[in-house]
């Protein structure tokens, strides 16, 4: 997604013309009320929500919907082969994801894929 620049507030002294980030399909993370969350791989400074790790955020999401599946590994190969349970999960996630009222990006036609 392009950001709106004006509601940016850059760390440095110069913002480039033009910014892109990401955005998730879902919403910000929220399983079970316990978020939003930020990634604890992305250096940051002054950070408002609680970190937790790309594995730590898979378990939670395993634990939660994964049900059907012995191990996380398993569920993620059933994941990975079968379209209707990954909508199915999208679907979930962002029935509780956290979603900004006023979200400072559009869309970019500039962006495929």
């Amino acid at each position: 997604v392009e950001w709106d620049r004006d509601v940016i507030t850059p760390l440095s002294h110069h913002l480039p013309d033009r910014l892109f980030g990401y955005a998730a399909i879902a919403g910000a993370f929220n399983l079970s009320g316990g978020g939003p969350f930020a990634l604890s791989q992305i250096a940051a400074r002054g950070r408002c929500f609680t970190e937790a790790s790309q594995k730590q955020m898979q378990e939670h999401i395993f634990t939660e919907l994964g049900h059907a599946e012995p191990d996380i590994y398993q569920w993620v190969e059933q994941v990975q082969k079968d379209a209707a349970l990954r909508h199915t999960i999208r679907q979930r996630l962002a029935e509780q994801a956290v979603q900004p009222e006023r979200p400072p990006w559009q869309v970019s036609a500039d962006l495929h894929g």
